[in-house]
């Protein structure tokens, strides 16, 4: 039998068997309908290039306008929860406001610093009142009770403590000319070469107190030779001991043994000076001591300073002098010296100690939201600074040492945590301030600060404002023995109040703690007026979305219109062929959403290029990209759905009037 080969060649068989002329129609029109549907789509999108253009054109403005509207609210919206979030109102508390250095009798107010300090000679001393020169404490547990009072309003408490570090650099004497000098003692050898009794020089520095006078006759000069330098800085007083120097000392008769009065030379003033008639008859000419000396800025050869006794910070820490002339030359090597090297070694330290505070965020401390305390360069240490070792500096600290930003600054860190009094600082000065446990680190300089009450300090804010020695380095430094605190000064503690709940707090809780006897310091740092122009410019921001929105929903009812509506002969035609709905449907929403994406993805772009900020700029492409092509085709579905209800001689006839 011969073999049938049967081939469809264009609707065609070769050779023709009537039983094989169905199955190559099926085959041939199959491969007629997907030519079809390719070459539709295209001559839709090219038929009317115009409309098509047109159609394009709307639809990237559209979705330029829209996304560009929307970013802008989503960026307004997005950075006024930021701004809430960030935004903390602060509140500081204290027992009794501070001394008022202007009121009469005040004037030595710091200058008395000492006899309040825990670890100072005057510490439970009946004939002062020392409650009158520093704040009281704030403990513990009263701390937790203004936490509870505020509980609902309360966003964080930021907590600061103050320690002791040694430096490679030098303090500042930022406290100025009319001040105590805390680091200004000297430790020396010398030999007396002369000793003058009964003297007017030195008498007229005694001011007496508690209706106690001094002895003019225990009143004397020694003068000294072959001086040797053991403890403190001469040339930086500055001080020239190479030809020898004087001390006046003024002594106590035993009379008024253990009795306390104040004595003072300008412009310092120290108080129950232990020093007495007796002791000064021990010293003779010709012999060998150790001084332990105060630089006298009052009485001067020439431009040269002199020294001076009466330092009562070295009350049960070592005697004014120490006779050594019989000693051997190792001498300080001797167990019986080990408080004066012990002393010796604070002296040194206290020209290179600075007062380290370690904050968290230190824009959120008192003076800084009273914009006195202000960064010049660089920035102040935040929240995301806590595991980091930078630091901020004073700019005339910085200045002073040749520090710039960048620059390493390399601390040993004492334990011993101090109480926040710009006066004294840090420093050790008395045996009990100086820290047992010592740790070093170095710091990365980011930033410095400077106080528009800088140089002068001494009149305002003794427990709130900072020494121009001052450090701040991240809360999270703070040595162990520093951070077991019981008690807290007011300048240690900041609470923060949540942008939300300032109304709230100001109106029922701030009076309340008022009321319980708080002196409160509130600062809503200018919130409301924020809040009011955000909510504002969120306001507007919307307008303009919904305009745009409205707007952009006419683009695309139009965009439909020419590209479906104006299209629906060509649709019944291929319905008249005898293409299915769905196929012709397919032949409008096809190149419909073609276009549309070739719109709306350059548009999109061009919007987030023109806006150029990062607000919320990653959600709202998404956004566009979805919504836009999304609206339009679902308006093109209800259209053609709509025409595939309609018969198509009636859909030819309606095109043709149109």
């Amino acid at each position: 039998m011969q073999q049938q080969n049967t081939r469809c060649i264009r609707g065609e068989l070769r050779p023709f068997f009537p039983e094989n002329r169905e199955e190559c129609s099926k085959s041939d029109e199959k491969g007629s309908e997907s030519n079809m549907k390719s070459s539709l789509w295209i001559k839709t999108l090219f038929r009317s290039p115009v409309r098509t253009i047109v159609t394009w054109v709307l639809l990237l403005a559209a979705a330029f306008q829209f996304t560009l509207s929307l970013t802008d609210y989503l960026s307004t919206r997005k950075g006024l929860e930021e701004a809430k979030d960030r935004m903390k109102g602060t509140l500081s508390l204290e027992h009794a406001p501070g001394l008022d250095p202007n009121a009469p009798g005040n004037n030595a107010g710091t200058n008395l610093f000492l006899m309040y300090d825990p670890t100072g000679p005057g510490t439970g001393m009946e004939q002062y009142d020392n409650a009158q020169y520093h704040a009281t404490p704030i403990t513990g547990a009263e701390l937790e009770a203004v936490e509870q009072s505020i509980l609902p309003s309360l966003a964080g408490i930021e907590m600061r403590t103050m320690t002791a570090g040694v430096s490679d650099y030098m303090r500042l004497d930022d406290l100025g000319y009319d001040s105590i000098m805390y680091k200004e003692r000297l430790v020396i050898e010398a030999t007396i070469a002369a000793k003058d009794t009964e003297t007017d020089d030195a008498f007229f520095s005694v001011f007496p107190g508690q209706g106690m006078s001094c002895d003019r006759a225990a009143s004397c000069i020694l003068t000294l030779e072959d001086i040797r330098v053991l403890g403190g800085d001469a040339e930086a007083l500055p001080l020239d001991l190479a030809g020898g120097s004087e001390i006046f000392a003024i002594a106590v008769s035993e009379a008024y043994r253990d009795r306390a009065f104040i004595w003072g030379y300008y412009p310092a003033v120290f108080f129950n000076n232990r020093l007495y008639a007796e002791d000064m008859d021990g010293l003779e000419p010709g012999r060998r001591y150790v001084f332990v000396v105060r630089v006298d800025r009052s009485a001067r050869d020439g431009d040269r300073p002199r020294l001076a006794f009466g330092d009562d910070t070295l009350i049960d820490w070592w005697p004014y002098f120490t006779d050594i002339t019989d000693l051997p030359e190792n001498y300080l090597e001797g167990e019986d010296f080990a408080r004066l090297r012990e002393l010796i070694q604070v002296t040194n330290d206290d020209w290179h100690t600075l007062d380290v505070v370690y904050a968290g965020d230190m824009s959120v401390i008192r003076r800084a939201t009273d914009l006195r305390l202000t960064p010049v360069q660089g920035r102040f240490l935040e929240p995301g600074d806590r595991e980091t070792p930078v630091c901020v500096v004073n700019e005339d600290f910085a200045a002073a040492n040749g520090l710039s930003l960048g620059d390493t600054l390399r601390l040993k860190l004492g334990d011993y945590p101090m109480e926040q009094h710009v006066s004294l600082g840090a420093v050790a000065s008395t045996r009990g301030r100086y820290a047992d446990n010592w740790t070093e680190q170095e710091f990365t300089i980011i930033g410095t600060w400077r106080d528009v009450n800088q140089g002068n300090y001494l009149t305002e804010d003794y427990s709130w404002a900072y020494s121009d020695s001052t450090v701040f380095v991240p809360s999270s430094y703070t040595p162990e023995g520093a951070a077991k605190r019981t008690a807290y000064y007011p300048g240690d503690i900041t609470l923060l109040i949540a942008a939300d709940a300032m109304g709230d707090f100001v109106e029922n809780m701030l009076p309340a703690l008022q009321e319980a006897g708080w002196i409160t310091y509130w600062n809503d740092r200018g919130w409301p007026q924020m809040e009011e122009e955000l909510n504002q410019v969120s306001q507007t921001s919307l307008y303009k979305l919904l305009a745009f929105g409205a707007a952009t929903l006419l683009v695309i009812a139009l965009t439909v219109y020419l590209f479906v509506a104006r299209r629906s002969r060509d649709y019944a035609i291929l319905r008249a062929m005898g293409m299915d709905r769905r196929h012709s449907g397919r032949s409008l929403l096809i190149p419909l959403l073609c276009l549309t994406l070739a719109a709306v993805i350059p548009g999109v772009a061009a919007a987030l290029l023109w806006y150029g900020r990062s607000g919320a700029v990653t959600l709202t492409p998404a956004i566009s990209v979805l919504i836009l092509p999304i609206v339009t085709m679902l308006a093109a579905l209800v259209l053609v759905a709509r025409m595939g209800r309609i018969s198509p001689l009636l859909l030819i006839q309606t095109g043709v009037k149109k």
